[in-house]
């Protein structure tokens, strides 16, 4: 019985470690999807900044020269 026992006990351990590591894993994934969405949300701000300001300088030209000339 005793042996039975032990083996219960290691197999409860051996579970309780593989379930401590998933959810190391699951928070090391969230982190990482968390990380990498503020830097697309970043490009996707420096796209949209630098965008607006082309469209200004392209305006600015336009009303310059009347016309744009291409």
């Amino acid at each position: 019985m005793g042996n039975l026992l032990m083996h219960t006990r290691i197999s409860l351990d051996q579970i309780q470690e593989s379930i401590s590591y998933q959810s190391y894993e699951i928070h090391t994934i969230i982190y990482v999807n968390f990380q990498l969405s503020s830097v697309i949300n970043n490009i996707k701000l420096e796209y949209l900044f630098r965008f607006s300001q082309w469209r200004q300088e392209i305006h600015a030209k336009i009303q310059r020269h009347g016309i744009l000339r291409v």
